[in-house]
């Protein structure tokens, strides 16, 4: 018990470190198609396989819409290194007839915390709240609809959920040309 103490203490004078100093990078991503087959496949991993989330999003026929913003720190503190990171995502899925498919699988090693809240049609609505302040766990959601899914998750790996609003990252501008 003594250990537990001590470690929970650690963690909380840590977390003001942890806090401040803001990402050390971001991944901004932005998925629309529809007709017969999108899918959207999308993995971050952390900390040589130990922290990782998979997802996968797709339809027979029909539109998916992606928004997806990731913050990244790399840590270190005395010998200690790690890597921790928070995904927010909203994901729309419009199947023309068939079923809307979301699937999700979250692996950490000590803090961590998944949100997730799902519209599913007009009548239903689904939330879940999974952490853990030390330890390992897994979390897997697997949606399928038939009918449109709208889908709000953040996602934290060593650190607990932000809960964050997505943003669309802007259009990279094409290259010019200079030989044309």
């Amino acid at each position: 018990m003594r250990k537990l103490v001590a470690l929970v203490s650690l963690l909380l004078a840590l977390a003001p470190v942890m806090a401040f100093g803001g990402p050390d990078g971001t991944i901004d991503t932005y998925f629309s198609a529809e007709g017969i087959m999108p899918v959207f496949h999308s993995s971050l991993v952390l900390n040589g396989g130990d922290d990782f989330v998979n997802e996968k999003v797709w339809v027979g026929m029909g539109e998916v819409i992606v928004v997806e913003n990731i913050d990244l720190e790399d840590n270190k503190l005395f010998c200690f290194e790690w890597a921790d990171a928070n995904l927010d995502k909203a994901i729309t899925v419009d199947p023309w007839f068939g079923y809307a498919h979301v699937e999700e699988m979250a692996v950490w090693d000590g803090v961590g915390e998944v949100y997730r809240e799902a519209w599913l049609g007009d009548d239903i609505y689904s939330e879940v709240d999974a952490s853990t302040l030390l330890g390992d766990a897994m979390f897997i959601d697997n949606i399928e609809y038939k009918g449109e899914v709208n889908v709000y998750k953040s996602v934290g790996l060593n650190r607990f959920a932000t809960c964050d609003p997505v943003t669309t990252p802007d259009p990279v501008p094409f290259p010019e040309c200079g030989w044309c």
